[in-house]
C-alpha cells in the first residue's frame, strides 16, 4: 500500500460518524454536504485527490431510502463522480456503501447466502432483487464498482445493515433488529475491507451483527465475523 490518507464521504452522517471516531489512528481526509458537493464532478474530484483509499457513504437519505419508495438521482450521480474521480486519480481501494436492501429478505424466509459475483436468495437465482428502487440504486453502486475493478482499482462493496446513533438494537421493529449492525462490528468490517487480499480485485460481502434471527448467512468473501448481536 502507498502513502495518504483515506477519504471518507458522507463523513457526517450515521456511519460515517461512527468510522470517523472508529479509525480516528488513520489519516483520514472528511468529505460533505454542503463543503463538499459532490454532484459536482470537479468538486469530486478535488475530495479524492492525493487519498490513497476511499470510503464512499455519501447518500441522501432524506430524499431517497428503503421506505420512501423514491428515487433520487443525485445520489447516483455522487457515486458515478466519487468512482470516476477515483479511478482516474489511481486510487488503491474504493469501498462502497451499499445495503442488505440490495436484496430482499424477509422473515422466515431461508437466509440470504453470499456467492462469488452475486448473491444468491431462497429461490437460487444469482442476480439480486432489490425490495426498492432505493435497493437498486445500490445495485447500480456495486455495478460501477464491479466496473472500475475492471479498470485496475481496488473496490469493495459493503452491505451494511441498519447502524443507529444509539448503537442499540432497534425494539419496536422485529425485522431492522434481525439487521442491526453494531458501531464495533461496523468499524471492524471496514477495517477488514481496506487491508483483506482481493484476489479479484473486488469483493463484496454483507455487514450485519449475529442477530438472533438474521435473515443473512454468516460466511462470506473476505472471512469476516461479527462479534456483536442482538437477542
Amino acid at each position: 500500500m502507498g502513502t495518504g490518507p483515506i477519504l471518507i464521504t458522507g463523513a457526517r452522517g450515521t456511519i460515517g460518524s461512527v468510522l470517523a471516531s472508529g479509525l480516528a489512528g488513520r489519516e483520514l481526509r472528511l468529505a460533505d454536504l454542503p463543503e463538499v458537493n459532490l454532484r459536482d464532478a470537479a468538486a469530486a474530484r478535488a475530495a479524492v485527490a492525493e487519498c490513497r483509499q476511499v470510503i464512499h457513504l455519501a447518500w441522501d437519505t432524506r430524499a431517497e431510502n428503503h421506505l420512501t419508495r423514491t428515487f433520487c438521482p443525485a445520489n447516483v450521480e455522487m457515486t458515478f463522480n466519487v468512482v470516476s474521480a477515483a479511478l482516474a486519480a489511481g486510487v488503491e481501494r474504493l469501498l462502497f456503501a451499499s445495503s442488505v436492501h440490495a436484496q430482499a429478505y424477509a422473515p422466515g424466509a431461508e437466509p440470504v447466502v453470499e456467492m462469488r459475483g452475486g448473491v444468491r436468495g431462497a429461490e437460487g437465482e444469482r442476480a439480486p432483487v432489490p425490495d426498492s428502487p432505493y435497493g437498486a440504486a445500490k445495485l447500480f453502486g456495486e455495478a460501477l464498482c464491479r466496473w472500475a475493478a475492471g479498470q485496475g482499482m481496488e473496490t469493495v462493496a459493503i452491505r451494511f445493515g441498519g447502524v443507529n446513533p444509539a448503537d442499540t438494537p432497534p425494539e419496536q421493529d422485529e425485522l431492522e433488529r434481525r439487521v442491526w449492525l453494531s458501531h464495533s462490528d461496523c468499524v471492524a468490517a471496514v477495517e477488514l475491507a481496506l487491508q483483506a487480499q482481493l484476489p479479484r480485485g473486488h469483493a463484496q460481502f454483507v455487514a450485519v451483527s449475529a442477530n438472533a434471527g438474521r435473515p443473512h448467512a454468516l460466511p462470506n468473501e473476505l472471512g469476516w465475523m461479527p462479534r456483536d448481536g442482538a437477542r
